[in-house]
Order: structure tokens, then C-alpha cells, then sequence
């Protein structure tokens, strides 16, 4: 594919950064369920994790609902530069946001 708008590539940055802190959030919740984890039941089981708390719950969707729209907008951005969705070209779009966002 021949060059990249850089509003996709901008619109790409947008995807990814709301994807990583969608990704660090999961993550951290996590990490603090397995600091209060209760042994397993059984001898091979598996550690029992507390639920998601309402609130951890509600900023997980928030911030989901930033991916989606991130996503949205970048399908948008690719439509009004007149480019379909296709492996090479996500790949190139990729690509471009990783080269200019180091």
C-alpha cells in the first residue's frame, strides 16, 4: 500500500493507547485478586479470586466504550481516505502508528 493519511496513522495511535490502558487496567485488577486470592479447595485447584468490584466493573466498561469509539473513528478516518479494511493494509497502518509514535 502506497502511504498512509496521518489521520488514520494518528486515528491508529488513538485505538492503540485506549487498547494498552484498557490492557493495564485489566491487568492491575488482576494482579490485586491474586494478592487476596484464598488457597484452592482442592490440591491441584486453582487459587479462588474475589469478584471484580461494581466500581472496577463500571471503569472497565468505560473505558471499553473508549476502545470502541476509538475504533469507530478510526473506521472512519479509513473510509474518508478511501481505504478498505484488508490484511496488507492493516498491517501498513499498523506499522506506520508503531514507526512514528517511538
Amino acid at each position: 500500500m502506497s502511504e498512509i493519511p496521518d489521520e488514520v496513522v494518528q486515528a491508529q495511535r488513538v485505538v492503540d493507547a485506549a487498547w494498552a490502558e484498557l490492557a493495564a487496567f485489566r491487568k492491575a485488577v488482576d494482579a490485586d485478586r491474586r494478592k487476596t486470592a484464598q488457597p484452592p479447595g482442592e490440591r491441584h485447584g486453582l487459587p479462588v479470586l474475589r469478584p471484580w468490584t461494581d466500581a472496577e466493573d463500571a471503569r472497565y466498561a468505560e473505558l471499553h466504550a473508549a476502545v470502541v469509539a476509538a475504533s469507530e473513528a478510526r473506521a472512519d478516518a479509513m473510509r474518508a481516505a478511501g481505504i478498505e479494511s484488508t490484511w496488507d493494509t492493516e498491517r501498513a497502518i499498523r506499522a506506520a502508528a508503531r514507526a512514528g509514535g517511538e
